[in-house]
Order: C-alpha cells, then structure tokens, then sequence
C-alpha cells in the first residue's frame, strides 16, 4: 500500500450537488468522509491474515477527536465483500492490529509520524485530512475544497 493517493471531496461535492434533488439537503461534509470511507473498503483487497475469521469485520479506527458526529454510525452494520463494518475510537497509543481503515484526525498532528508508522507495519488503509499526512506516509488524505459547478444550459 505504498501508492499514495489524493482525494479531494470537490468531487464528491459535485456529484452530490448533480444527483441530489432541489428539495432534498445536501450531505454535510460529515456524511460525506464517512461514505469515503466507506466507500474505500470496495477497493481495498486486505490479505485474509487481517481478518481472524471469514466473517469477521472490516474495523474503522479513529484515531483523535471524531470530526464524522453521528455519521459513521450509520455506516456501522453495512456490508461490503460479505463483511460488516465496526467502528472504534481509538488513543493514538492503542492497539492498532484490528483495524483495516484508519483515520487519524488533524487532532493527532503532533503524534501523526508515530502512528502512521505503527499502521505501516500492518494491513491498514490510512486516511487523514493534516496537510502533511501524504508526506509522512499516509496513503488517502482528503481535502475539502469549494467548488463551483459552472451553469448548465
């Protein structure tokens, strides 16, 4: 999982903006990282020594203060690939060999070095939103960025 990659929400923005009907809201950021996330674990092929069992879990780890609110719990339960998704939050000291996708929040800036270093030993898909979270081994980071859809005719 060397590959690095960039995903900007403006994307995500977009569509939602496209697909999202007049009187309905538009999704929150929030929800929008969470279903990222979600999302994520359609692409990821982990080896089957990061499951205990067949049907055990895909584990997402939040390392730092939560910036998704109630959004993962939503999330939480929902299949991919036969396997439901858990949550956890996690200190960024814990354990991190039961995780498949882990978040580390701009909260953990300091420590972000120690942590993606630890998850780079293991099969985990980390994702952070710091602006040096690429540079120091992360492999998504998400950015927020406003964008405009040009006028349609």
């Amino acid at each position: 999982m060397e590959m690095l990659i960039s995903v900007t929400a403006a994307l995500v923005l977009f569509c939602a903006e496209t697909l999202i009907a007049a009187d309905t809201p538009a999704a929150s950021e929030a929800q929008l990282k969470a279903i990222f996330l979600f999302n994520f674990a359609k692409y990821v092929d982990w080896p089957p020594a990061a499951f205990t069992n067949d049907t055990a879990p895909i584990s997402i780890g939040v390392v730092g203060t939560d910036p998704f609110g109630d959004n993962l719990r939503h999330i939480e339960g929902k299949t991919i690939h036969g396997r439901r998704f858990a949550v956890k939050h996690l200190a960024s000291d814990s354990d991190l060999s039961g995780c498949h996708i882990l978040f580390i929040s701009d909260s953990e800036a300091s420590r972000m070095r120690e942590i993606l270093n630890k998850a780079g030993a293991l099969p985990i898909l980390t994702v952070g939103e710091d602006e040096a979270f690429a540079r120091n081994g992360g492999i998504i980071k998400l950015r927020a960025q406003k964008w405009k859809c040009p006028a349609r005719n």
